[in-house]
This record gives structure tokens, sequence and C-alpha cells, in this order.
């Protein structure tokens, strides 16, 4: 589910979404500098082999999840981008109701 749809539903969703990104082992160090610096991403496990699996999270405000996936995808030295998960939930509040767009909870 992407940000628009969230917003045309009317409901603040949280989604996150698990990446395995392959880079050729002499780009490793560069390729983990350069994750760090994409909002939304969390490098949780790397191997000087070139392997990484990380994490992003889309928020109502935060940049498209398709768009963050394109920019690890177009790093230089990034071999292969693969989906290994997704989830997606409505943000409640502190009532258990759902939060409609545009409002913080």
């Amino acid at each position: 589910m992407s940000k628009t749809e969230n917003n045309d539903s009317g409901i603040n969703a949280y989604t996150v979404c698990g990446l395995v990104v392959l880079t050729r082992p002499e780009n490793y160090s560069n390729v983990l500098d350069r994750l760090s610096g994409i909002e939304g991403v969390d490098v949780h496990n790397s191997a000087d082999t070139g392997r990484f699996a990380i994490t992003l999270e889309e928020f109502p405000d935060s940049p498209l999840m398709t768009h963050q996936i394109e920019q690890v995808r177009s790093l230089p030295g990034v071999v292969d981008v693969s989906l290994a998960y997704t989830h997606t939930e409505p943000l409640i509040n502190d009532e258990g109701q759902g939060i409609p767009a545009g409002t913080s909870p």
C-alpha cells in the first residue's frame, strides 16, 4: 500500500518492508555508507561479501516507499535488490481508533 493510497482512504498507515541488497564485495563499504544516507533505511545485517538485509519504513509524512526502493536500487555498486517481506497496518491513537490522514498521532 503506498502513501497515496493511505491518504486516499483517509487513514494513516505504517508500512515496513524487508529487502536483500546484493553488491560486489569490493563495493561493500561504499554501498553501506550510502545506505545510511537514505531516509527510512535501517541496515540490520551485512557481510563484507556484499549482502545486506535492510528494512525501509514508510510513515504518512515520509518519502514514498517505492522512491526509497528506487534510491537503493540506483546506488552505484548495487547489483540486485529483492523484496523479502512487506507489512502495512493502520496507525491508531491511544483509544484504539484509526487516525485520519493529515493528523498526527
